[in-house]
């Protein structure tokens, strides 16, 4: 069975939660790692923003999109990223 970008997102987020604050660097470099022997590195935005998707809902936070037809100043991006 061939896991999909969900799954390996999910897997993370749990490694990561379970890791020491000195453990989470080599965490990371063994996940990246373990994707590239699976050939899931070319998925790796989808599992990223998985990822950011996971925490942020585990943190009671939400994620909006904001869409402009003009370009938006950047006052107005840098307080929108608040």
């Amino acid at each position: 069975m061939k896991y999909r970008p969900r799954h390996y997102a999910e897997a993370f987020v749990e490694l990561y939660r379970g890791a020491s604050a000195i453990d989470r660097a080599s965490v990371l470099k063994r996940f990246v790692a373990v994707l590239g022997e699976h050939g899931m590195l070319r998925y790796r935005a989808e599992i990223v923003h998985r990822v950011r998707q996971r925490l942020l809902q585990e943190e009671g936070g939400r994620s909006i999109r904001l869409e402009f037809a003009r370009v938006p100043s950047d006052d107005l991006l840098h307080t929108a990223a608040r």
